[in-house]
């Protein structure tokens, strides 16, 4: 529920940088209140701001704000700038005051930024789980060890069995 009107281009690069905002989606709107295509999508991208939890809107009047938007080499009004993941160059750009276009970029970068927090999730949760297996392996070898001196090895390589990439498998 984050709409925000940038002042300058510090505040513009603090809001791109903000590490709350890091998998996140951050639209930034370049308009300009002399622009009719502006005004028409304007109630649309300004719900769609303060609606959606996963959004940042950074709505950037080009008169306003012209050194935001020499920066971002804005040349036609309105244009949104997609930005994931604390990015300064954005994801995708949208010129023009297509709202059906907006809304399907929109939805699929909030898919693909689902996608990318599940794959992220599972990866996190399989690497805790090998963690814990590897620490539980370190401590159950660490009261081997102290019994016995004795390096195992594997049935067909002459390799230390700690070295062994994949330990009971037989290289061919």
């Amino acid at each position: 529920m984050v709409f925000h009107i940038v002042k300058n281009l510090d505040d513009y690069y603090k809001n791109i940088m903000d590490k709350k905002w890091f998998n996140k989606l951050i639209i930034c709107y370049f308009t300009a209140s002399w622009c009719g295509p502006c005004r028409m999508i304007s109630p649309d991208i300004t719900t769609l701001g303060e609606k959606a939890e996963s959004i940042l809107v950074l709505k950037i009047d080009v008169d306003e704000c012209e050194d935001v938007s020499a920066q971002c080499e804005i040349d036609c009004m309105p244009t949104f700038r997609f930005h994931i993941g604390n990015n300064l160059e954005p994801t995708k750009k949208l010129m023009g005051a297509d709202k059906t276009q907006l809304f399907n970029i929109v939805g699929d970068i909030l898919n693909q930024i689902k996608e990318s927090n599940q794959k992220y999730n599972l990866q996190n949760h399989s690497q805790n789980h090998n963690h814990q297996q590897n620490h539980n392996q370190q401590q159950n070898s660490n009261s081997n060890s102290n019994q016995t001196q004795n390096v195992r090895r594997n049935n067909e390589m002459d390799v230390p069995f700690l070295y062994n990439p994949i330990p009971e498998h037989k290289f061919k």
